[in-house]
């Protein structure tokens, strides 16, 4: 799951957000028996609220991103950060 998520993230920067000398950092830590993941990423502003919300109302599909938690998304010192949780799958 965590490579999917990653990658959903790398996309994202690569297509949206990517500066030409842009660079995104990833730092992955053990919290108990989840993983705490940060991006860090020198590309364009991203304004999570300029987004329509998520169709709560639509049925859940499973998948991985079913096992993951969003923790923040914001920008601060010029940089886009997100930061979520996964289970550990060990």
């Amino acid at each position: 799951h965590l490579l999917l998520v990653l990658e959903e993230i790398f996309v994202n920067f690569v297509s949206h957000g990517r500066s030409p000398e842009g660079k995104m950092r990833i730092r992955v830590t053990r919290c108990a028996k989840r993983l705490r993941v940060q991006t860090i990423d020198d590309g364009l502003p991203f304004d999570p609220l300029s987004i329509p919300p998520a169709n709560t109302a639509a049925p859940l599909e499973a998948g991985p991103w079913v096992a993951w938690v969003y923790i923040s998304c914001g920008r601060a010192d010029g940089q886009n950060r997100i930061c979520f949780e996964l289970a550990d799958e060990e």
